[in-house]
């Protein structure tokens, strides 16, 4: 499979079919990523159960901690992987509350979203995620940096903890006690250091920044997605690696559980 660059309508059109036709027959599962009005962005994880010419039909989607209060008409990027190779597509949320008949025994409520016109792929994203529900807890300490010189870290610097929800080779989704930091804000820096499993080595730091956060369900923690910051460049290059190793571990774990459920 390759990108559409390059494609005649035809063969694009060609391609989203055979590329959604292999998802539903593997059951694939997705991750969502819904923009609620107001602003907000809510993740979520499903699967893909069922497709015709006009939509895609997913299972009741979930999201760690979280309330969904998904909407007609809201949209949503859709992520996934096949194999080894990853896809992404733009779409809008048809049916939030829809029941699905998967089979003549079989119907489940769910949701329905648009079907695409257009699907991009690439080897290598560094938005693809993995949950750590199943893991041992892996904690994050993180302290306040400065915006132009990093580095520069004052001695009363904010310091708080949070617990690593989900991870990618681009950025982190943390839990945070709203006892530990209340609020956040696009213009705040922070690093960001934590071990990584099976790495003997240091923990691994990163600069971050905060591109989305909500409250939790009781509004007692908050969920906070933190992107990368490419600094300083060697050492976020190695440390990206090392993350890139991990995350690709877990998804090769998941991949054989998901097998291993299927037979």
């Amino acid at each position: 499979m390759g990108d559409c660059h390059n494609m005649t309508q035809t063969e694009a059109t060609c391609r989203v079919d055979e590329v959604l036709t292999e998802a539903c027959d593997r059951n694939t599962a997705v991750e969502l990523h819904v923009h609620m009005r107001g602003g907000g962005l809510v993740v979520a994880k499903s699967r893909i159960v069922k497709i015709d010419d006009q939509q895609l039909y997913l299972d009741k989607p979930e999201a760690t901690g979280q309330k969904l209060n998904l909407q007609d008409g809201l949209p949503l990027d859709v992520h996934f992987a096949i194999r080894r190779e990853r896809f992404f597509f733009k779409s809008t949320l048809t049916d939030a509350r829809a029941h699905i008949n998967v089979n003549e025994h079989n119907k489940i409520i769910g949701l329905t979203i648009a079907r695409p016109t257009a699907i991009k792929s690439g080897q290598r994203r560094n938005d693809f995620r993995v949950e750590l529900a199943n893991m041992r807890r892996i904690d994050v300490l993180l302290h306040d940096a400065a915006t132009v010189k990093p580095d520069l870290c004052p001695l009363d610097t904010k310091r708080f903890s949070a617990e690593l929800i989900d991870v990618s080779a681009g950025g982190l989704r943390v839990k945070v006690d709203r006892s530990e930091r209340d609020e956040f804000h696009a213009t705040d820096r922070f690093f960001a250091l934590f071990p990584l499993p099976d790495d003997l080595r240091t923990d691994a730091v990163f600069l971050v920044k905060p591109v989305h956060w909500s409250a939790s369900e009781d509004r007692s923690q908050n969920f906070v997605g933190l992107q990368l910051i490419p600094w300083p460049e060697v050492e976020f290059a190695r440390n990206q690696r090392r993350l890139a190793r991990f995350v690709a571990k877990i998804e090769r774990q998941l991949a054989k559980f998901r097998a291993a459920t299927n037979q």
